[in-house]
């Protein structure tokens, strides 16, 4: 597993592709199973999939949350902004379809 925070998934994935080439064992295909709301992110999707592709990677993307959106929990209530206010998150589908 390589941990990764935040919203960028471009890095998160071409972290997990550079660990399965480092993993070897001459497998003829790999996947990443990438959790995630898909809200918003940074990174060059496109160049992701190419990447993948190359590599013979299969991306495999779970969406959760709702489209109406939900607070984050927490061990201590849920996640709040530096303002104070409770943070909302929303599933973004269309994105992680594409």
């Amino acid at each position: 597993r390589v941990p990764v925070q935040g919203t960028n998934i471009e890095v998160a994935i071409l972290k997990s592709i550079d660990a399965l080439k480092a993993g070897g064992g001459g497998r003829n295909s790999r996947d990443i199973i990438l959790i995630t709301d898909g809200e918003s992110f940074d990174g060059d999707l496109e160049r992701v999939k190419q990447a993948a592709a190359a590599e013979n990677v299969s991306l495999f993307i779970i969406g959760v949350g709702s489209a109406e959106g939900a607070p984050i929990p927490t061990a201590g209530g849920y996640k709040r902004d530096k303002e104070g206010r409770v943070v909302i998150t929303r599933l973004n589908e269309s994105a992680l379809q594409e």
